[in-house]
């Protein structure tokens, strides 16, 4: 895998992933990134649930509704992402920073590799061998730019509300080198 290849898929894995009868999942991961990457730029100041509604309202509406099966269906999607988006916002985005801009979380984990480095990503919705690839794919494309693999991978699924986490082993460094 290229780097351009392993950049696209880190940024939105169902491009590679999915069947075309459910092309409204890269559509609505490509509004995820956009809302995690503007709403990163804000201040700390400014970061307040008001301002995460704004930004979220703003993307949310140039997705196409065309893409979805119903009207239904896209109803509760975007139900549960945007609470999910809410939430984790609001809660979290000063805390660590989410893996949006790969160049960006790299330069981090340069300046950060003695305190231990922690990963994020916000994806739309995650299964097993998703989860599995994405995470090899995070960490060859980490060692590989950097020379260094984060201490801890986290990947968020807004549309089932679960948070996967996972700990790179010493052998699993080791066989990155």
């Amino acid at each position: 895998m290229t780097e351009n290849q392993a950049i696209s898929f880190l940024a939105c894995p169902y491009q590679f992933y999915e069947t075309s009868t459910e092309c409204w999942k890269e559509e609505v991961q490509t509004i995820i990134n956009k809302i995690v990457d503007s709403y990163d730029q804000l201040s700390k100041s400014e970061k307040t649930y008001y301002q995460a509604l704004k930004i979220i309202s703003v993307h949310w509406s140039q997705l196409d509704r065309k893409l979805f099966e119903s009207k239904s269906e896209y109803l509760l999607v975007s139900a549960k992402v945007i609470d999910q988006l809410l939430s984790l916002l609001v809660s979290e985005m000063g805390e660590l920073p989410f893996f949006n801009n790969e160049t960006k979380c790299l330069e981090s984990i340069e300046s950060k590799v003695d305190e231990g480095v922690v990963l994020k990503k916000i994806l739309l919705e995650v299964d097993e061998p998703l989860l599995i690839t994405y995470w090899n794919i995070a960490e060859k494309y980490c060692y590989r730019t950097n020379g260094n693999s984060p201490n801890q991978f986290e990947v968020i699924d807004v549309l089932n509300a679960k948070r996967y986490v996972r700990f790179p082993t010493r052998v699993d460094k080791q066989l990155m080198s």
